[in-house]
């Protein structure tokens, strides 16, 4: 199980990876559609969309494999709060996705022996690009920060650099997914590891 959950969380890293040549073909496509090749002719089309979206409520899924084996692999789901997230797709500098959330996870071991982990932190996540002329499988990075709590082990401060892509990236709904390395300040040589997660929020108006 332990191994099979490595090679899940290596496919999320090679579909990032995948995802960003995606986006920088559409890109370069959208570009031409839009005439931005042919500077004598009049674009015919201009991609604008800037929202300001507040408390959507989400649910998600979670994988982590500490860097100890007998601990086994923790899976299981999570609440996923997003607090704000700013779409600016335009002409302005800066990403065109930021978002902020807070998350909250109740993750089982596959080691039978091994007690329930509760995991809550607080992340930001920011696009790549800057104007991307499409809602979906837009790239990103971020960071979260929280705490790693089980009864076999002292509760634990943590960091987790993150990169994924949102699947889907609309005013009334998000699907992201990304992968990440915890980076734990106390039993660090047990807690750090790989991570992955998918998640979605949705927004009910």
């Amino acid at each position: 199980m332990h191994i099979s959950t490595k090679k899940i969380i290596s496919a999320l890293l090679i579909c990032l990876i995948a995802s960003l040549g995606l986006t920088s073909t559409l890109q370069a496509q959208s570009s031409t559609d839009n005439g931005d090749d042919l500077p004598l002719k009049k674009k015919t089309k201009n991609y604008t969309n800037d929202e300001d979206l507040y408390f959507m409520p989400g649910v998600g899924f979670t994988v982590y494999a500490p860097s100890e084996d007998t601990l086994g692999t923790f899976s299981g789901g999570n609440i996923d709060f997003l607090f704000f997230s700013a779409i600016n797709q335009n002409n302005r500098r800066g990403p065109s996705h930021v978002r902020f959330y807070g998350k909250l996870g109740v993750l089982n071991s596959s080691k039978k022996n091994i007690a329930t982990m509760l995991t809550y932190s607080a992340g930001v996540t920011f696009s790549f690009e800057r104007t991307p002329k499409r809602d979906f499988l837009i790239p990103y990075f971020g960071v979260e920060i929280g705490s790693i709590t089980q009864k076999q082990l002292s509760a634990s401060f943590q960091i987790t650099p993150v990169a994924g892509f949102h699947v889907v990236a609309k005013p009334n709904i998000f699907v992201n997914i990304h992968g990440g390395y915890v980076f734990p300040n106390t039993n660090a040589d047990l807690l750090r590891g790989y991570t992955g997660q998918i998640t979605v929020n949705f927004s009910f108006w």
